[in-house]
């Protein structure tokens, strides 16, 4: 008879040696390293440019003593408004001799330049009023071809960059003319003293106006004291009209192109603000890094969508902007995270958690790469988990434990 003592006995053993090769197999086996983990999908990209700028008023007028006198205390603060042609100050012209003949005729020469400059100005003014008149009424043509299919979009919103300009360039046209009149009645009022007024007296005094209506950006003279002729006093500008100065390295600039799109971002508000590229300066200039590297750089310079003006409303001159130029965007590609990827030898690979949470290393094709996304032509499918910061220790078949971050 076969003694069942002695099977259950070998039965127990070998069920504690199949226990204990278990318990040896998971204690030698190697424990899962945690690794964070992102899926790759389809998204845009936009490849950009970022650098650091200014805001810097368009247009800005500077009121200097027309001529050698004596300056009253000014009228203006800094932040003041002014109306075009407000008078903001008095300055009493010191005398001329009357027998100085270089004198007078150098007197009546700058009359008659100022008297030419201020027809130009007004000449000026008609120019820009027709081409106002002009690009009106090719965006009103335009908007009914587009409306009935004969145009695309785009010819529209160009003729309405044109007409916006226009109005713009009148604005400044009408400004100057201003100033232009105020020349004529500084070099009247420098002939004063040659007829008789050679007193330094109320009569005598010339009244300073303000060439624009605009904001006082800066005075440079307040109190009463005399000054030589050309000494500038304030400057005036409107500051609704700003344009942004942003600073890039020279082998950047060569790739952006005026009206490409660019974001400003980190200039005070909660949402970024849009705007074009209207012109690259020709010429560069040295700035020298934080690390004491000297680079050439060139000035960007952009203007910001009517619609984002009232946003803007607060920034000012000279305020501190951070923006992105983008030089090409990519509506729907499949993206991977800069983060994922390494060398190996020539090509880009990143490694792939596979379903039963091991490491499988793949070769990458990319494409076009942006902040933190890089487009894939090549290597991966959407959906698959990549391994975020690979490290030096890791290697294909390594059991990880994925972490979503």
């Amino acid at each position: 008879m076969v003694d069942r003592g002695r099977i259950v006995r070998r039965v127990a053993w070998v069920a504690v040696a199949a226990a204990l090769i278990g318990w040896a197999v998971l204690a030698l086996r190697p424990k899962p390293i945690p690794v964070e983990i992102a899926s790759v999908a389809e998204g845009p990209l936009a490849v950009t440019i970022a650098a650091e700028g200014r805001t810097r008023v368009r247009d800005r007028y500077v009121v200097a003593t027309p001529v050698s006198g004596l300056l009253g205390r000014l009228r203006v603060r800094e932040g003041d408004w002014v109306a075009a042609g407000q008078v903001i100050g008095q300055i009493s012209p010191l005398p001329l001799d009357p027998l100085d003949p270089r004198q007078e005729g150098a007197a009546a020469a700058r009359l008659r330049a100022a008297e030419a400059a201020s027809r130009e100005a007004t000449t000026r003014i008609e120019q820009e009023e027709s081409a106002l008149a002009l690009a009106t009424r090719e965006r009103q043509r335009t908007a009914g071809l587009v409306a009935s299919g004969d145009l695309p979009r785009q010819a529209l919103d160009e003729w309405r960059d044109r007409e916006t300009v226009a109005t713009q360039n009148l604005t400044t046209a009408r400004a100057r003319a201003l100033a232009a009149a105020a020349e004529v009645d500084v070099a009247r009022a420098a002939l004063l003293p040659m007829m008789g007024r050679l007193g330094l007296g109320k009569e005598a005094s010339l009244p300073l106006r303000a060439p624009i209506a605009g904001c006082v950006l800066t005075l440079h003279q307040v109190s009463q004291r005399v000054l030589p002729a050309g000494t500038p006093l304030l400057e005036i500008s409107d500051p609704a009209y700003l344009e942004l100065v942003v600073e890039v390295l020279s082998t950047d600039a060569v790739q952006v192109n005026p009206g490409a799109r660019v974001i400003i971002d980190r200039w005070g508000g909660d949402q970024p603000l849009d705007a074009t590229v209207r012109l690259l300066e020709p010429a560069a200039f040295t700035r020298v890094s934080a690390l004491g590297i000297e680079e050439q750089r060139v000035n960007v310079i952009a203007d910001l969508l009517p619609e984002e003006r009232t946003r803007a409303a607060r920034l000012g001159d000279a305020y501190r902007i951070e923006a992105r130029i983008v030089l090409r965007e990519t509506p729907r590609a499949l993206l991977i995270p800069l983060s994922a990827l390494f060398r190996r030898q020539e090509d880009w690979a990143c490694y792939v958690v596979t379903n039963d949470s091991t490491l499988a290393e793949r070769r990458l094709t990319l494409g076009d790469r942006g902040e933190r996304y890089a487009i894939v032509r090549a290597g991966l499918q959407p959906g698959e988990r990549v391994l975020l910061h690979p490290r030096n220790d890791l290697s294909p078949g390594r059991l990880v434990a994925p972490i979503q971050p």
